[in-house]
């Protein structure tokens, strides 16, 4: 939302499946600084989650998207977005996108995880449906046409959700069977890219990340230490109008290698020592995140 025209007023509508109060408060107080023209409300979905359905994987929350239409009455079409996005687009380019002929309007799904196909292949097979990966929406990103699922579409989501409730990855999985493949809209993929499948072509001033798997919060000392999970630090520490220190110190503690990996991504961003950051990162084995680095220049060039 810091990259949001200015003359649009955001409402937030935070999905709270276990949030501290604390917690609670420093968002309401990031809100407020990524977009002056912001109002947030807190819906307890843990109050209203029906208590006969089985949490998938410990947690309550891959079912939430699937009750927007029930928990905004009152709304037409809501676009929704998991947590570890990263917005380095204008969020009112997409809003104006917004189709009423489809029921749902995503992008395609880039992942290409076959171990993770398999598992869903193999549940399609067996229930008689048929996954079609060339028409396949990624549910991390959906603008939702709530007022269409109304008229009957949201009741077959959830009659197929209860008959199969082994289904892979719930929404996603069902909402990709159920829904015809003329209603669904396709976005432009800049709207979401998943950080495990990002190319330095894949790159551009405009872009909505995706850190599926990826998680900023996680991804201390592990290979994932890129440029693009550090470009999630520098935003982070402008909202917070601390130092890209202090703002990873504040999600974990900062270890040596990410220290070095960090020097690493943001000394690239001067020629002078381009030749020998490629020489060290090569003999690292990290070469490949240089070449993402240098592309990503754009992004810190764009946005900071």
């Amino acid at each position: 939302a810091r990259h949001a025209s200015s003359d649009v007023w955001i409402t937030w509508v935070i999905l709270d499946g276990g949030i501290k109060e604390d917690d609670i408060a420093f968002l309401a107080k990031i809100i407020q600084a990524a977009h002056e023209k912001s109002v947030m409300r807190i819906i307890d979905f843990a109050m209203a989650f029906p208590r006969d359905v089985l949490p998938y994987k410990g947690s309550i929350m891959p079912y939430a998207r699937l009750y927007l239409a029930k928990l905004l009455p009152e709304h037409d079409f809501v676009l929704y977005s998991d947590v570890d996005f990263l917005w380095l687009a204008d969020v009112k380019k997409l809003w104006n996108l917004r189709d009423a002929q489809f029921f749902v309007q995503s992008t395609i799904d880039e992942c290409t995880s076959v171990k993770g196909w398999k598992l869903e292949d193999e549940w399609a097979e067996k229930n008689g449906f048929i996954i079609d990966r060339k028409n396949y929406f990624c549910s991390g990103l959906c603008l939702f046409n709530l007022a269409k699922l109304r008229e009957g579409m949201l009741d077959r989501i959830f009659a197929t959700w209860e008959m199969y409730p082994d289904v892979p990855l719930v929404d996603q999985t069902v909402m990709n069977v159920v829904i015809p493949k003329d209603g669904v809209g396709w976005l432009p993929p800049m709207w979401q890219r998943l950080v495990g499948e990002l190319t330095p072509e894949k790159i551009s001033e405009e872009v909505v990340l995706h850190y599926a798997g990826v998680a900023p919060w996680k991804a201390v000392n592990t290979k994932f230490l890129t440029d693009v999970i550090w470009c999630w630090f520098y935003e982070y520490s402008l909202l917070c109008k601390v130092s890209i220190w202090k703002s990873v110190g504040r999600v974990h503690n900062v270890g040596f290698a990410v220290v070095s990996r960090a020097l690493f991504c943001f000394a690239a961003r001067f020629s002078v020592v381009k030749w020998l950051l490629r020489q060290m990162l090569r003999l690292a084995g990290h070469e490949g995140y240089m070449t993402l680095c240098f592309r990503c220049k754009k992004l810190f060039k764009a946005h900071g």
